[in-house]
């Protein structure tokens, strides 16, 4: 790190003072500033298509660096907050830093193999049984989680989503939708830049009713079938009552700024 970057960091740790921020390492963000922006996007997504509210029992489904744990310590008043994470190091860090303080927060290790983030993991994703009773939560998130995620595990997460969810809970989760749209826009060379490295396109091979940019770990993107999915969230007795589509693939940016798909769903009563 530079000694520019070094006082950066100093700076927004002074501007943030009452907020937890991870050490770099761990953040998955240059600044602080950013890590505390994305946050307080996601917060105001969830309230805004899950009615989140400081009442609310949430699952985050993979924490990541924390950016939604940090800034739901002050705003979770009443309600519970729950995650798993196949990276041991982010639950340790948040089990110590805000889980001693806070016993409505709960973190997980899961150690689940995963091709790209956990190739050491013990256990098959589609075998995992969420650690959680039956009806408990009122919102699962899942922020680029399905994203890296084979449809047999999307599959699998979905009917585990529908167990814990309370009746009329909401499952807000992100994609990359494939659909005639998506896959135009793709082959014309317009996906977001970022996504794309050193590929001309993103959607390069096809596996059924799924898509990947890469032919050696697959699960680094996998785009999905826009019916495959609404079908099984159906099958899984969810009702989808909204969908943000985002501009990965090279839509026109939409109101809410999203780069990846978005759906949201009711567990129905």
């Amino acid at each position: 790190m530079t000694i520019f970057n070094l006082l950066k960091d100093f700076f927004h740790r002074l501007i943030y003072y009452k907020r937890i921020v991870p050490p770099r390492h761990l953040r998955r963000s240059k600044y602080i500033k950013e890590f505390i922006t994305d946050g307080q996007i996601q917060l105001q997504r969830l309230i805004k298509y899950a009615s989140l509210n400081p009442r609310s029992n949430i699952l985050d489904i993979g924490c990541g660096g924390g950016k939604l744990v940090s800034v739901l310590v002050p705003f979770l008043k009443e309600g519970t907050y729950s995650t798993f994470e196949v990276n041991k190091n982010y639950i340790e860090y948040w089990k110590n830093s805000v889980g001693k303080k806070h016993n409505n927060f709960t973190f997980i290790h899961a150690d689940m193999w995963h091709s790209y983030y956990n190739p050491d993991g013990k256990y098959k994703t589609v075998e995992y049984i969420f650690p959680f009773d039956n009806n408990v939560f009122d919102i699962v998130y899942l922020n680029s989680i399905f994203t890296h995620l084979l449809p047999s595990e999307m599959s699998h997460y979905l009917t585990e989503i529908r167990r814990v969810l309370k009746p009329g809970g909401v499952v807000l989760a992100t994609y990359f939708i494939v659909n005639n749209e998506s896959l135009f826009l793709d082959s014309k060379g317009l996906s977001n830049r970022a996504l794309l490295k050193q590929c001309h396109k993103l959607l390069n091979f096809q596996y059924g009713n799924y898509w990947t940019r890469d032919g050696d770990i697959t699960e680094r993107f996998i785009g999905i079938d826009g019916k495959w999915l609404k079908d099984t969230y159906n099958k899984n007795n969810l009702e989808i009552i909204n969908i943000i589509y985002g501009n990965w693939c090279g839509r026109d940016e939409s109101p809410d700024k999203t780069l990846q798909d978005i759906f949201a769903a009711r567990k129905r009563y």
